[in-house]
């Protein structure tokens, strides 16, 4: 894949993998927080979650999050050749008992900044 942009995307340190409504079992390991790793894919970084859990980049040119970065995705943007993960609510994901990608509209994945204080009760 080859990226056609003049100005070099900015990756956050942080992103979050969050889902309105009901979700499929399988998806619900997927939600969460993920963290740049030092890892890169051909100029893009992989982002783990405490669980190793993986979002990446894939040989076609859409984001993915699976089990570990030498797996297949199990959620996917639908679209493909986006410098940073879209969070457009565009994405899939598989489903098993139809052995086919299912459009999941109730995904989003926003990059995420820690505040600067919280406030505990």
């Amino acid at each position: 894949m080859k990226v056609l942009s003049k100005t070099k995307p900015i990756y956050p340190d942080y992103y979050q993998v969050r889902a309105k409504g009901p979700v499929l079992e399988n998806i619900k390991i997927f939600l969460g927080f993920y963290e740049k790793d030092s890892d890169m894919y051909k100029a893009f970084p992989f982002y783990k979650k405490t669980d190793n859990k993986v979002m990446k980049l894939n040989n076609n040119g859409k984001w993915t999050i699976s089990q570990s970065k030498y797996k297949e995705g199990e959620i996917q943007s639908i679209f493909e050749a986006s410098p940073t993960p879209p969070n457009n609510n565009l994405w899939e994901s598989w489903n098993n008992n139809i052995q086919l990608w299912k459009n999941s509209s109730s995904i989003s994945v926003l990059p995420f900044e820690h505040p600067e204080s919280y406030l505990l009760e």
